[in-house]
C-alpha cells in the first residue's frame, strides 16, 4: 500500500521540529515556523505540489528556529528536481558566515554535480555527479552533533549513503547561530 509523502503523519513526530510541505505556501505543518516567500511559485511535486525557483531571486525566508542552533544534531530532508546544472544552488541555510556557525546545503552544479554540507569551516562533500536534471532526487543531511567529522556528517541521496570528503581547517563542532534561516538562498 503507497501513501503519498504528504499523508504520512511525519508532523506527530516529537523530535520533528519543522515540516515545510511547499504545498502551495511555506507554512510548517509541523507547528510555527511559517516561511515568508519571495518571487516563489508552486508546481506538480514529487508527491503533491513543490515550491519551484527560479534560480535567482526565488527564496523562503524562516524565522529564528532555537532547537537547530549550537551543536545540536539535525537532519535535513528534501527533494530536488534541478532544471539545469549550473552554479552552486542552496537548498538550506541558517546561522552566521563565521567559525563553524552556519550550516547551509548546497547543490554544487557548476561543474561537478556534488552535494556540499557546509559549517563555515568544515565542508563535507560527495563525489561528482550525484544530482541530475529531469527527475526528483531525496537529498538526507545528518548532523549527530557533537565534533565535527567524516564520522559524525552523512549525506544520503535515494537512501544510499555517500563517502564525504573534508574540506576546511575548522576544528570541534557546529556553532550555529540562532539567525539566517532560509530554503532556497544563503542568508549570509
Amino acid at each position: 500500500y503507497f501513501r503519498p509523502l504528504s499523508q504520512t503523519k511525519f508532523i506527530n513526530d516529537a523530535n520533528l521540529v519543522s515540516y515545510w510541505k511547499l504545498d502551495g505556501n511555506s507554512n510548517d505543518s509541523k507547528g510555527a515556523n511559517n516561511g515568508t516567500d519571495t518571487s516563489m511559485s508552486y508546481g506538480a511535486g514529487q508527491f503533491d505540489s513543490a515550491g519551484v525557483f527560479n534560480g535567482s531571486s526565488s527564496q523562503i525566508t524562516l524565522p529564528n528556529i532555537t532547537a537547530l542552533s549550537g551543536s545540536t544534531a539535525r537532519t535535513i530532508s528534501l527533494w530536488v528536481n534541478p532544471t539545469t546544472l549550473s552554479g552552486m544552488r542552496t537548498c538550506y541555510c541558517s546561522g552566521a558566515s563565521s567559525a563553524q556557525a552556519l550550516c547551509s546545503l548546497y547543490l554544487n552544479t557548476a561543474s561537478s554535480n556534488d552535494i556540499y554540507w557546509a559549517f563555515s569551516g568544515n565542508d563535507y562533500y560527495t563525489s561528482t555527479n550525484q544530482v541530475s536534471t529531469g527527475t526528483y532526487q531525496n537529498i538526507i543531511a545528518v548532523y549527530d552533533g557533537g565534533t565535527l567529522s567524516t564520522s559524525t556528517v552523512h549525506i544520503y541521496v535515494n537512501g544510499v549513503s555517500k563517502s564525504l570528503t573534508k574540506a576546511g581547517s575548522g576544528t570541534g563542532g557546529a556553532n550555529t547561530t540562532n539567525s539566517g534561516f532560509g530554503i532556497g538562498y544563503d542568508a549570509t
